[in-house]
């Protein structure tokens, strides 16, 4: 499935965060870096699922993805309004989907499955850097935006070439590095 690879976020139901549901712009930060520092591990975990072949975890790793997301989209719908988080959450579950094919064209050896997925994420992380610099209203250059998302996705797929190649080691530093980058990219 393709989803538009920019969610529109106009307009602005949800007003100022400051007025988002209530809390403060330092907690809706806070929330959004737990949720997308979340993200980060789950999805990871549900590649090297995929990449072991260990179909019940990979199972339990993409029903907490759904989950995340859920939640991810209750944020977006809190603070911009119902348009923007059924635009936000078709792109978000595309990109978490093709986290999935790229794991498991490396465990089935398809060098063709990992390169249409990654094509994928780059069209994605452009329009989701665009959805959130929109979102902040002019706070977050989009330039901003695309960099931390273009970043977010080579911590996960490299972490996953990574333990595909059994170097975990390296993997594991990447999957640290991976969970990091994403938790800041909320306070962003």
């Amino acid at each position: 499935p393709t989803a538009s690879a920019t969610p529109q976020t106009e307009p602005m139901p949800g007003g100022p965060l400051s007025t988002t549901a209530g809390k403060s712009p330092a907690d809706v930060a806070l929330q959004l870096e737990a949720l997308l520092g979340q993200h980060s591990v789950l999805v990871a975990d549900m590649m090297r699922s995929r990449i072991r072949n260990d179909a019940d975890f990979a199972q339990a790793a993409s029903t907490a993805v759904t989950r995340n997301t859920d939640d991810l989209t209750a944020v977006v719908k809190a603070m911009f309004g119902d348009q923007a988080a059924a635009a936000f959450r078709g792109t978000w579950s595309d990109h978490t989907t093709a986290f999935f094919n790229y794991a498991r064209g490396l465990a089935a050896q398809d060098n063709a499955a990992p390169e249409d997925a990654r094509a994928q994420l780059v069209k994605f992380e452009s329009g989701l850097g665009d959805f959130f610099a929109g979102a902040s209203q002019g706070r977050l250059p989009p330039a901003a935006a695309r960099t931390a998302l273009t970043q977010h996705v080579d911590h996960l797929l490299r972490q996953a070439d990574e333990y595909a190649a059994r170097d975990y080691n390296r993997a594991a530093d990447d999957y640290r590095t991976a969970y990091s980058h994403a938790f800041g990219i909320g306070q962003t």
